[in-house]
C-alpha cells in the first residue's frame, strides 16, 4: 500500500481481467490505496481476448469493467497494428516497446 501511495505511475495489466486484475483491485485496502494516490494509473490492455472470459470485449469494454468496480484509469495503453506480438515469445508484449510506452505517457 505503501508503494502505491508513493509511486508516480501505476501500470495495471495486461492480464486476466477478472480473475488477476480486478481481483487484485477489488480489493478494498488496495481500491482505496488506487482511489488516493496522485501517481496516473496506467492500463495496459491485453494484445487479444481471452477466450471465453472476454470474448467479444473491445478496450473500452476493459475500461468499463475496471470503472465499474471503482477503479478511474488515466491512461490506456492499446495495440492497434495487426502483429503487435513479439517475434521470440509470440504471446506477449515487446518489453522495450512496451517500456517506450510507458516510459513516454510518464514524461507527459
Amino acid at each position: 500500500l505503501d508503494a502505491i501511495a508513493r509511486a508516480d505511475q501505476i501500470v495495471i495489466g495486461p492480464g486476466s481481467l477478472f480473475t488477476s486484475v480486478l481481483a487484485a483491485v477489488v480489493v478494498p485496502e488496495i481500491r482505496r490505496a488506487l482511489a488516493t494516490t496522485k501517481a496516473r494509473k496506467v492500463y495496459v490492455a491485453n494484445l487479444r481476448p481471452q477466450i471465453p472470459e472476454t470474448a467479444g470485449y473491445d478496450v473500452a469494454a476493459h475500461v468499463d469493467a475496471l470503472v465499474a468496480h471503482g477503479l478511474e484509469i488515466d491512461d490506456v495503453l492499446a495495440h492497434t497494428e495487426e502483429h503487435p506480438l513479439t517475434d521470440d515469445v509470440g504471446r506477449g508484449h515487446d518489453p522495450v516497446r512496451l517500456a517506450e510506452a510507458l516510459a513516454g505517457l510518464y514524461q507527459g
